[in-house]
């Protein structure tokens, strides 16, 4: 994750949340909430969603209809 540390706001929150994730600090099948994730971290919603793209690509999180989005095992 050091390649995104330099690139703003969306590489910040990529490292962040990718840190909790694998520290076990937001455990494996949680569900992310977005807006007190937004307000926690203070970035807008298009950078969270951004990031989360990122961090679904890499395998670490999942998005779901009716199930919103959650940590992947």
């Amino acid at each position: 994750m050091a390649d995104y540390q330099l690139r703003g706001v969306h590489g910040q929150t990529v490292a962040t949340l990718a840190a909790r994730i694998l520290a076990g600090e937001i455990p494996e099948g949680a569900t992310l909430d977005l807006l007190a994730l937004r307000e926690e971290l203070d970035v807008s919603l298009t950078a969270l969603r951004e990031a989360l793209n990122v961090l679904s690509a890499k395998g670490l999180v999942d998005a779901r209809q009716k199930r919103g989005t959650f940590v992947r095992p």
